[in-house]
């Protein structure tokens, strides 16, 4: 991966936060633009939260897992998202190199369903609920 990548990472989040309405594919919302938590939230304190920024169909994002209450570490997220609503993102586990893969689609402008496979994982349904600024 070397050095080409956090350099690219760190442009496209730039500009996606210096430009308004690069994120707009049709959706008044910003598409997958945003931050989103794994919902339903679960009281052992499992879950994921990720924050994402797009251009175009470009999707890039950075996140954090944890499972029982155990901090899995941060995430890094990079992907697609189509005009329809849909998307397939891949997600890279910083400490220790899992990855794992979320395709979907936007439920209205405010949750994201899918099934997330791999990371050590069956695959399984999940869903995002965009949260409030």
């Amino acid at each position: 991966m070397g050095l080409a990548f956090p350099l690219s990472l760190i442009a496209l989040l730039s500009v996606a936060a210096c430009s308004g309405s690069v994120a707009d594919l049709g959706d008044p919302a910003g598409g997958l633009q945003g931050t989103w938590q794994t919902w339903p939230l679960v009281p052992s304190g499992s879950g994921i939260d990720m924050s994402l920024a797009t251009i175009g169909s470009n999707v890039v994002g950075r996140g954090r897992a944890s499972e029982l209450q155990r901090d899995l570490g941060p995430l890094t997220i990079t992907g697609q998202q189509e005009v329809d609503g849909t998307f397939r993102l891949t997600v890279s586990y910083d400490q220790g190199g899992a990855t794992a893969t979320y395709s979907g689609h936007m439920a209205g402008s405010n949750e994201l369903d899918g099934e997330w496979t791999g990371a050590g994982h069956a695959p399984y349904s999940l869903t995002f609920r965009r949260q409030s600024k």
